[in-house]
């Protein structure tokens, strides 16, 4: 099944900006956000960007975990451990990037 990060409407309005549908909470999977340490600029219009910082760093074998706190929102972010760059260290800012088709809307209000 694996593992997702829950939303409510609120952090998902605050780490994003706006939020579309009528969903009251929304998953996003850990391995979905893509942590950049520089511009998104390369990234183009259909990403959601969000500023924070690393706050735990766990390497799992082939997976790097990060703890990540933007907006005041605590979040899991995956990353590929495949050697060719060093882990991100504590406290270090950096920019999270979603593709909006991996922003799931998981209920409908009045649902």
């Amino acid at each position: 099944m694996g593992s997702y990060n829950v939303l409510s409407r609120m952090d998902a309005l605050k780490l994003f900006g706006k939020v579309d549908g009528a969903a009251q909470s929304f998953a996003i999977r850990p391995e979905s956000v893509v942590l950049l340490k520089e511009s998104a600029e390369s990234l183009g219009t259909d990403r959601r960007i969000a500023a924070g910082m690393i706050r735990s760093v766990s390497i799992l074998g082939n997976v790097i975990r990060y703890g990540v706190e933007a907006a005041g929102v605590r979040l899991t972010i995956d990353a590929l451990n495949d050697g060719r760059t060093l882990p991100l260290a504590e406290r270090s800012l950096v920019l999270l990037a979603l593709d909006e088709s991996q922003l799931l809307q998981l209920e409908k209000e009045g649902a």
